[in-house]
């Protein structure tokens, strides 16, 4: 972990990541039809990457919460710092989501140490709510012949995920308890703010926010090029990648979630050589500006952490 966030090599990960995304975007590009970009079309991208930005900061309200929970406190422009370095350019590690909590915590352990138990605790609720957001999702599409093509099974996936998400949802109440079960390593890594709480209407109010304004940002970039999807419709699309692009395998989901968008879009009668251009550019909006702000937004803790291998360097060589 350490060594994945420290300084230097963040840059290094980040630009090799953007640019082997830039090169494989260009390739497939060159068959995408992009429609012209007008004013509109401007603010409706500039509305997008506001609204993803305040998933960011729903993101971080319910990691300060939950930190809170835990019987610290956590300011929110720290919290703030947390959610963007966890869900920028750490999700470059191909581990998929089982990487955010521990970048969570690594980037405020000097503000508030041991802070992973209620990373993980904002992590598992994020994909808890997802799951049970995109099955109710699936099912009201199906249900109310909102064009989804995908017949066989529909049924099955949506209330499978609705459960699951349910089943995660309800996780963090014994997440303490678990914890102590835990060898003693494991649990001086999830840190003393992994409690026995139940999930609080001020938890459930953010995650909502958050994947509200998430799914909203895609309608906006769609809507942008002439893509207009109902609110369903869109939730359907935007839960169903972001749930695969969060699986272990690929950096981010790169590549992943572009693929899940365009073939669920296609499953809506969205035609690839339609979706595949504003899918590009709408995960310029989501993923790389968000990852480069989170740069320089967990600037601090790098710099603290290189600080402090010199120290210890020269501090031995001393001795």
């Amino acid at each position: 972990m350490r060594r994945l966030l420290a300084g230097r090599g963040v840059l290094v990960f980040l630009v090799l990541g953007l640019v082997l995304y830039l090169a494989v975007a260009r390739f497939f590009g060159e068959k995408a039809h992009l429609p012209s970009i007008d004013s509109s079309s401007l603010l409706l991208l500039a509305a997008a990457l506001g609204v993803e930005f305040a998933a960011k900061g729903a993101f971080a309200a319910m990691f300060k919460v939950a930190v809170r929970a835990g019987g610290f406190r956590l300011g929110f422009r720290d919290a703030v710092r947390a959610a963007l370095v966890a869900s920028g350019v750490a999700r470059l590690v191909p581990a998929g989501g089982a990487f955010t909590p521990a970048a969570m915590a690594w980037t405020v352990r000097d503000e508030v140490p041991g802070t992973a138990g209620a990373a993980l605790r904002t992590t598992v609720l994020t994909y808890g709510g997802l799951l049970l957001a995109t099955g109710g999702a699936i099912l009201w599409a199906r249900a109310a012949g909102l064009g989804l093509a995908l017949n066989a099974g529909v049924v099955t996936i949506g209330i499978s995920g609705a459960a699951v998400g349910a089943l995660l949802l309800s996780g963090p109440r014994w997440m303490g308890s678990l914890s102590r079960r835990l060898p003693e390593r494991l649990r001086r890594l999830i840190g003393p703010t992994a409690v026995d709480r139940r999930v609080t209407l001020l938890e459930v109010g953010f995650l909502a926010l958050r994947l509200g304004t998430e799914a909203g940002s895609l309608l906006l970039a769609l809507s942008a090029f002439g893509i207009h999807l109902s609110p369903v419709r869109g939730f359907v699309v935007y839960g169903v990648a972001h749930l695969v692009g969060g699986l272990p395998g690929s950096p981010g989901g790169l590549g992943v979630i572009e693929a899940g968008l365009v073939g669920i879009l296609a499953l809506f009668g969205v035609s690839p050589s339609v979706s595949l251009g504003p899918v590009l550019v709408y995960r310029v909006i989501a993923y790389w500006i968000p990852a480069g702000v989170g740069v320089f937004a967990g600037t601090r803790a790098w710099m603290t952490h290189d600080h402090a291998k010199t120290s210890d360097g020269e501090g031995a060589t001393g001795d």
